[in-house]
């Protein structure tokens, strides 16, 4: 009896060890790229112009420094001292286009304006980007306003860096088949030292 209760311990031992020994991790990522969309209409939301002031948008091909080169549509604006929204549907060949809000000076707007492109007629608008301007007074310390890329590609994800694992040496990656070997040997031995007992007994 005390022989068989060692065999069990030493089973017991040696899936223990295997089963420390031996490790799979497995991670799931996903990656989800939204598909291209966009129409030829512009949904324009402003906010922060007073009551009666006026304000222009303006879209035409740009110039280095962010301006409109040459100006191929114009809408005014009103304003009501709240937020307003706009629609605009600009007739546009393909190419690259600004998009810029002309307010008095003393605002300071954020964004300035938002760089764009037309493809097949279409404004391309990746991500679904909100066409949003701010209008506020000029920050402390003074900032420079900014373009905004509303066709820009969406970000990539970032990946997940693992360190890089170490193969295991051939003296570990043997030990759970030899468990499991080993297993089954020592069930086998107590099968038949049960089976010798037995048959002592009846004689």
């Amino acid at each position: 009896m005390k022989l068989l209760i060692g065999l069990l311990i030493l089973v017991v031992i040696f899936l223990s060890v295997s089963a420390g020994t031996v490790a799979e991790v497995t991670i799931i990522t996903k990656s989800a790229h939204p598909p291209l969309s966009g129409s030829n209409q512009m949904t324009i939301t402003i906010i922060g112009l007073k009551q009666g002031e006026e304000a222009v948008l303006r879209i035409g091909t740009e110039t280095a420094s962010l301006d409109i080169e040459s100006a191929l549509f114009e809408y005014q604006i009103k304003g009501t001292g709240g937020s307003l929204t706009e629609d605009i549907t600009p007739i546009l060949e393909d190419g690259y286009y600004l998009l810029l809000l002309e307010a008095p000076h003393q605002y300071f707007r954020e964004p300035k304006g938002y760089a764009f492109m037309v493809s097949d007629s279409i404004i391309v608008n990746p991500t679904g980007k909100a066409i949003t301007f701010k209008l506020g007074p000029p920050p402390t310390p003074s900032l420079m306003e900014w373009v905004n890329d509303l066709s820009a590609p969406p970000k990539e994800p970032i990946p997940l860096w693992l360190p890089p694992v170490s193969p295991l040496p051939l003296w570990q990656r043997l030990i759970e088949p030899a468990a499991i070997l080993l297993s089954v040997i020592i069930v086998v031995a107590i099968g038949f030292i049960i089976w010798r007992r037995r048959s002592k007994n009846k004689e």
